[in-house]
């Protein structure tokens, strides 16, 4: 396979030049016949399409968690807002008495809706800009271009005209409703007789923050649980205290294969002396996980060499040495493991993976039995090991490639040599923490030549934490936007029943006056939350399982959904929700029936 690099010309489309290519690629095969079937084909993809396409959707999904805190957020001030407005509800009457109108209400109360928006928005701007110097610290490596994202000028107009829509959209339905007093009523019982409309405003705020706050709640959980059952699948190799670096060496002036093998030999030695060291081996060809890959092609020994690629099956290739599957700590299925008789000049043999075994030789023992390698030739299998993930936890099993050859480092064919010459990893399983060894690798490798150099150095655990830095990251800040939602839908339902156990004081004292006890007051104001809560909750699931369809791409071994996962969140938002509603009613029930009968 070949990949090219190349800049339309100015107007052309990825069509047009899909279709050019296709043209060159049928004049290939007029030309060449025995190319045919070598290749599956040209497939132009735009370069920057080919770079962020995989990112597009966990960036969406992130864009709508913020708009759904965004969301909620300004329910919430909202619903604060009634409960203040309907607390000036006197004051409006006064002021409409006096010959204000009602559009001068309604600027008044806009103004001060919007000023407090923008205060709000100037303030999350100022942490923003706090937070951006260590923002590149937690962005993984999959997301190399957020790295660039800044707090220019953009960024500021954008939040600033955000901040001003949602204060002038949100401050509206208080300010519409408050602009319309009932003079007289209102004068009369200080705004207590026009409360009840805005109770069912505010209910229904309360209902939409907890719907929203469910839907966060429940892609977050969906996306951990998926993280959960990520980090329990077997990679193939036991990472931990595994760590691989690359050595550079001096280019030598005519690369000799022998004097290559002598010197993996002398350095694995060497390295395999350390102190905490339990095995050495040297790697080339395919390292899992590290975005490193080598195809090799197979075909059965009794056949005639295929001269169309497309008969010969396609394998990964590693080239190792006789400590990599100690090392790796692969499981063993059948046969045995390279050790130092597999030289150069002995027969050549090959260890290939269950998949390849599967494939091959269905339910047979593939030991002992031979297949045709590429540069190797006719090969005996002596093992067969378990399948190592090489693309990743994920997106191993959608890889085009799953089948993988293991072949002897050392008889690798000479042909190799200038390739070999200049460099090499080398894979370590350490007793110790591999972070201490690492000075002591540097002057081992350097002992003998001083222009040799060891760089690349990495554990496995870390590179295969990165493998799923992308998912990590998408999880952990859509885990921060559930947990905000969930601490705004707690406020809201608080305040929310503060102000209506406040408006009910009265009637409180006359039920305590007439013998209700306090279990009473606390399960009718408990009660009145818990209504609000136990719908909000059944639209939330509702709008979840829609929502939750949009990330099914996103998730690891758990479906859109799982009933599990609903559950919990609904008990935890149910729980949560009374247990904000039980401080204003523990308030209520401690309330005196005589200073409740005079309250006003």
């Amino acid at each position: 396979m070949l990949q090219v690099v190349g800049r339309l010309a100015p107007g052309v489309t990825l069509a047009q030049a899909q279709a050019e290519m296709n043209v060159i690629d049928q004049n290939r095969v007029v030309a060449y016949p025995e190319s045919a079937g070598a290749a599956p084909g040209v497939t132009v993809d735009s370069l920057r399409q080919d770079v962020i396409g995989d990112l597009q959707p966990t960036l969406l999904i992130l864009l709508g968690a913020v708009g759904l805190v965004l969301l909620i957020a300004c329910a919430n001030v909202a619903g604060l807002l009634l409960a203040r407005l309907t607390a000036r509800a006197r004051e409006f009457a006064i002021r409409t008495a006096l010959g204000a109108g009602r559009n001068r209400l309604i600027r008044q109360l806009l103004t001060e809706t919007v000023l407090l928006f923008v205060i709000g928005g100037m303030l999350g701007i100022l942490l923003a800009a706090l937070l951006s110097h260590s923002a590149p610290k937690l962005i993984p490596i999959a997301l190399p271009q957020m790295v660039r994202v800044s707090l220019d000028a953009t960024v500021l107009i954008f939040a600033i005209a955000i901040s001003m829509l949602t204060g002038m959209l949100f401050g509206l339905i208080p300010a519409m409703r408050t602009s319309l007093p009932m003079l007289q009523e209102t004068l009369k019982k200080g705004g207590q007789g026009i409360a009840a409309g805005r109770h069912v405003a505010q209910s229904v705020l309360v209902v939409a923050e907890i719907s929203l706050a469910l839907v966060l709640l429940t892609g977050a959980g969906l996306m951990i649980r998926s993280m959960h059952d990520l980090w329990n699948v077997n990679p193939g190799f036991a990472p931990h205290n595994l760590m691989f670096f690359t050595v550079g060496f001096p280019r030598p002036s005519k690369p000799d294969a022998a004097a290559i093998r002598v010197r993996d030999r002398e350095l694995s030695a060497q390295l395999a002396a350390l102190p905490g060291v339990d095995s050495v081996s040297i790697c080339n060809g395919a390292l899992p996980m590290s975005g490193e890959w080598t195809i090799v092609r197979y075909w059965w020994p009794n056949q005639t060499r295929p001269a169309n690629e497309a008969e010969r099956g396609t394998a990964e290739l590693y080239a190792v040495g006789p400590g990599y599957f100690r090392a790796m700590r692969m499981g063993l299925r059948e046969g045995r493991t390279f050790n130092k008789q597999d030289i150069h000049s002995a027969p050549p043999v090959i260890i290939i993976d269950q998949h390849l075994a599967r494939k091959l030789y269905a339910s047979e023992n593939p030991v002992g039995k031979h297949l045709a390698v590429g540069f190797l030739g006719v090969a005996e299998i002596v093992g067969e090991v378990g399948h190592v993930k090489h693309f990743g936890l994920d997106a191993d099993s959608q890889a085009q490639i799953q089948e993988q050859i293991y072949v002897p480092f050392s008889q690798l064919p000479d042909l190799f040599a200038p390739i070999l010459a200049t460099q090499a990893t080398y894979i370590l399983k350490t007793s110790v923490p591999p972070a201490g060894l690492v000075s002591a690798i540097r002057r081992a490798v350097s002992e003998a030549d001083n222009q040799r150099l060891i760089y690349d150095v990495q554990t496995m655990e870390k590179v295969l934490a990165d493998s799923q830095s992308e998912r990590r990251f998408s999880t952990a800040l859509l885990g921060v936007f559930a947990a905000i939602a969930l601490m705004l839908a707690v406020v809201g339902i608080y305040g929310v029943i503060s102000y209506l156990a406040a408006e009910r004081t009265n009637e409180i004292g006359i039920r305590m006056a007439l013998g209700a006890q306090p279990r009473d007051i606390l399960r009718m104001v408990v009660g009145q939350g818990g209504k609000m809560a136990l719908v909000g909750i059944a639209i939330g699931i509702i709008a979840s399982l829609e929502c939750a369809r949009l990330i099914a791409t996103l998730l690891f071994g758990v479906r859109f959904d799982d009933p599990v996962t609903f559950a919990s969140v609904a008990i935890l938002l149910a729980l949560v929700s009374v247990a904000a509603c039980y401080i204003p009613a523990r308030r209520a029930m401690r309330l005196d029936p005589m200073v409740a009968l005079r309250h006003e």
